[in-house]
């Protein structure tokens, strides 16, 4: 797609944090259509006669090989006659833990059907280079991690006149994937509350944590330097020093002001995530002063709902998962949007839970989490605990075992979206390496053995014994994915030999964990994890004989389970019958999900404790698990679903809508004293049955159906 295009920077010496600005100027004759690709590295913007064409901080991150490119159809964007093209490239380079150093600049083709022919505009040395653009470079990053810069933008540089100068070609890359996951948009602009302002500092409220940027309309008497600080905390009537959990001196922005000179400036380059801003400066000789945030992220529509009268918790947990999610994709699905901005195996798969459920672009959100963590897996078949990542620095060179196993988790659930063939072909190799390496950590006790790296059963501030040789959750979780595994590729393995291990671990696992009905948390183990029974108890690991047993445990343990293993304690309750208890244990205990919604927050925290992260997305797999509960949601296939609900006293009523190939799917029951109203919507194609009771009902287009409790109306 870049044919004879160059890739080209302005000059060759790599620094971090290092911005080009690069020009193009060109006729054009009468022209039926215009498609222009581009890749860039880190970050570009992409302009065409001063009109933004690119989305915002874009391309998304991502690996090396294959590089990401973006097509826009820019018929409309060029003119007959004269066109001039700018991009503006933000580079890194700081071995950050999101995304690879690689070579700085740009590739563009620019392709034009005239009327007289196909024409291309590539990215050569006909381009030139803005030596005094008003982007500071070699400025510090914001975080520990290394993620974003500080962007110190010289307005006084609007003013001079530009300086061309030569451009350099590079290598650059030679393996280019277009990029299927949309570009960052702004959702929302407001002016955040004041809180407090004196002579020379600002303090804003933007009334919940969220990502994007800050944008500023200033006119100044005096040259100056304004600072913008962001945070999620205060400390006192100040902004803390801080991103998240972690000290930061560095989470600003500055914006270099020239008396008399009128500026309108979005700090937007990379996303921040914040709550609180603080303006900085000489605020008394502003002569006019305008602050708006600007929310933004990866442009997704979260169109599923979730919405109850009757128990408004259910209705304000959705509100939260909007929230955080929409915070959380920012190109890539992040565990935060502020202190870290990377994407884990373990953090994808529990939001790819209610994303399947309630967002349109459940599918490419998926695939970028696959194809990224494909890309970096290593020859033995692990991966890295990020991706896209600097992983070959020692800081990120982590390995967490079990989220290794996650690849495979996210490959069934993006499968059963539409069960795709091609999707399977396409992680084949990826998945069985992977599971290959896992076999291949069984040893002569018929169990895989811990190993040096960072383990993970549950977090954050797990509980779970992790002391011994064998760990409980991470063999049962390799039996779970294997049994996946084999199903998703029953046609395409060599099943006896997968099936024998597969049945081996199975008795092994019950055979050194299981104590007195209870699965011990390794081989030596004197505690019995909530979280490991109810794993075991949703993958069949306990018998019908146990059951009782098992699930007495997980609801006298009350709320002991941390954000992994939570999941499955919800889910344990829900599907053994105990919904009350569920509820309970989502919104009724001292920790979870009431609490953190009772506390004020607006968006998820990263675990059950008032610390560390506050927009963590991880832990909204709850909104999936009520809507396939007690709305009563069940996916059989693309086409077909049942509906189940589950209906006690403290809910009289609830809605959900939910999202399918064919469309929208909305559902809502309603009891008014010794009737149930059901309303529904169903896509066309796609086949329904409701069970009431012992009846069953095929529902079709949209209508109201009132029943009886007992008998139909």
């Amino acid at each position: 797609m870049f044919q004879n295009a160059k890739w080209i920077w302005h000059h060759n010496i790599i620094q971090k944090n290092d911005y080009g600005v690069f020009v193009k100027s060109f006729e054009v004759d009468r022209f039926n259509k215009a498609i222009l690709n581009i890749s860039g590295h880190n970050h570009i913007k992409l302009y065409i006669n001063d009109k933004l064409i690119s989305g915002y901080v874009t391309p998304a991150p991502s690996g090396l090989n294959p590089k990401s490119y973006l097509s826009y159809d820019v018929s409309k964007d060029l003119l007959e006659g004269n066109n001039t093209i700018k991009v503006v490239v933000l580079y890194l380079g700081g071995s950050g833990q999101n995304y690879q150093n690689g070579i700085p600049g740009f590739i563009l083709n620019l392709e034009i059907e005239e009327e007289a022919g196909v024409r291309h505009i590539l990215s050569d040395e006909t381009f030139s280079s803005i030596k005094n653009h008003p982007y500071v470079t070699g400025q510090p990053f914001q975080q520990n991690r290394r993620i974003t810069p500080v962007e110190r933008f010289d307005s006084s540089k609007l003013d001079e006149g530009p300086i061309h100068e030569p451009v350099l070609v590079l290598e650059g890359y030679h393996n280019y994937r277009k990029q299927t996951i949309k570009e960052g948009i702004v959702h929302k602009t407001y002016e955040p509350r004041l809180l407090s302002q004196s002579n020379t500092v600002y303090v804003f409220d933007a009334d919940r944590i969220v990502s994007g940027f800050v944008g500023l309309d200033i006119l100044s008497q005096t040259n100056q330097v304004l600072r913008v600080r962001y945070s999620e905390d205060l400390d006192g009537d100040r902004v803390k020093h801080n991103v998240a959990n972690e000290p930061s001196e560095t989470y600003y922005d500055e914006l270099i002001l020239k008396k008399g000179m009128r500026v309108s400036h979005a700090f937007d380059f990379t996303y921040k995530a914040f709550r609180y801003v603080e303006v900085e400066g000489n605020l008394d000789e502003l002569e006019s002063f305008s602050l708006k945030v600007e929310v933004a992220s990866t442009d997704l529509g979260i169109v599923g709902d979730l919405k109850s009268k009757s128990y408004p918790m259910i209705t304000d947990l959705f509100t939260l998962f909007k929230h955080t999610q929409t915070n959380n994709t920012l190109g890539l699905l992040v565990d935060c949007p502020h202190r870290e901005q990377a994407q884990y195996l373990g953090d994808s798969a529990l939001q790819a839970e209610s994303i399947v459920y309630n967002v349109l672009e459940r599918k490419p959100l998926l695939e970028k989490v696959l194809d990224d963590f494909m890309d970096a897996q290593y020859a033995d078949g692990t991966f890295p605990f990020v991706s896209p990542g600097s992983t070959n620095d020692e800081e990120f060179s982590l390995k967490i075992p079990e989220y290794d196993l996650y690849f495979i988790e996210l490959l069934e659930k993006r499968y059963q979206i539409d069960l795709d063939q091609k999707i399977l072909h396409r992680y084949y190799e990826a998945s069985k390496k992977v599971i290959d390496h896992y076999i291949s950590k069984i040893d002569e006790q018929g169990l895989v053995r811990k190993n040096e790296h960072w383990h993970i059963s549950d977090w954050p501030y797990p509980s779970v014994d992790q002391e011994g040789d064998y760990l409980c959750f991470e063999n049962m979780h390799f039996h779970k994915n294997l049994s996946s595994f084999i199903k998703l590729y029953q046609d395409r393995i060599d099943q006896d030999y997968y099936r024998k291990l597969k049945d081996k671990l199975y008795l092994r696992i019950r055979e050194v964990f299981l104590e007195r009905e209870l699965f011990k948390d390794h081989e030596k183990a004197a505690s019995y994890h909530q979280g490991i029974q109810a794993f075991a108890l949703n993958h069949g690991f306990v018998l019908d004989s146990e059951l009782d047993a098992v699930i007495t445990y997980i609801k006298q343990s009350g709320f002991s389970s941390s954000i992994i293993l939570g999941r499955d304690v919800v889910h344990a309750l829900l599907k053994s019958g105990y919904t009350k208890e569920a509820l309970d244990y989502m919104f009724n205990y001292e920790k979870g999900w009431g609490t953190i919604l009772r506390h004020g927050s607006k968006t998820m925290w990263e675990g059950f404790d008032d610390i560390e992260s506050h927009s963590h997305a991880w832990g909204m797999y709850v909104v999936r698990l009520i809507q396939t509960y007690l709305v009563g949601i069940n996916v059989i296939n693309p086409d077909t679903y049942i509906i189940k609900p589950i209906m006690i006293d403290e809910v009289k009523d609830i809605a959900a809508t939910i999202v399918t190939e064919r469309g929208l799917l909305s559902f809502s029951y309603e009891v008014k004293e010794s009737d149930v109203i059901y309303t529904y919507d169903i896509p066309l194609g796609i086949q329904v049955s409701l069970i009431h009771n012992q009846l069953t009902f095929n529902l079709k287009s949209a209508g109201i159906l009132k029943c009886k409790k007992e008998s139909v109306v």
